[in-house]
């Protein structure tokens, strides 16, 4: 297979107006049960502080940044570290909406990362969707062969 530039891709994604809105969604939904079921206010007002608590952690620098070359594979670093191999499971997740990436540290450790569409920009976005898809692919044509 040939190498292109299309092959490569470093993401280091935003915050995400979609999952904001979604746990805002979830916390509402969870004050509404709090206020039915008659528990005292106090439980209300500490849903409150964890919406906000979202809100200011979702406006902070993503602590992440992912890679893939297709000579060294993918890479994960956190918070400025230098890359580490990681091996992406099969079950990382696809979809127009968001990827979920379940990957194998060389340490043995597993990380989940969610990354919805609108934390990066379009063809990033796609990019990603495009080459994990691909990558799931030749791993598995790979031991075959």
């Amino acid at each position: 297979m040939k190498v292109t530039d299309s092959d490569f891709i470093s993401v280091k994604p935003g915050s995400s107006k979609a999952l904001q809105w979604l746990l805002i969604l979830f916390h509402i939904l969870a004050a509404i049960a709090v206020i039915l079921s008659g528990f005292a206010v106090l439980i209300l007002v500490v849903l409150v502080h964890f919406i906000w608590m979202y809100k200011l952690y979702f406006t902070t620098e993503t602590a992440y940044q992912l890679s893939y070359d297709p000579v060294q594979h993918w890479s994960l670093s956190f918070q400025k570290n230098q890359p580490e191999p990681v091996t992406l499971l099969d079950s990382t997740v696809s979809t127009t909406f968001m990827v979920i990436i379940h990957a194998r540290l060389t340490t043995g450790e597993i990380r989940y990362l969610v990354i919805f569409y609108d934390a990066l920009p379009d063809d990033q976005f796609r990019r990603l969707r495009v080459l994990i898809r691909l990558h799931h692919t030749l791993d598995r044509e790979e031991p075959s062969a």
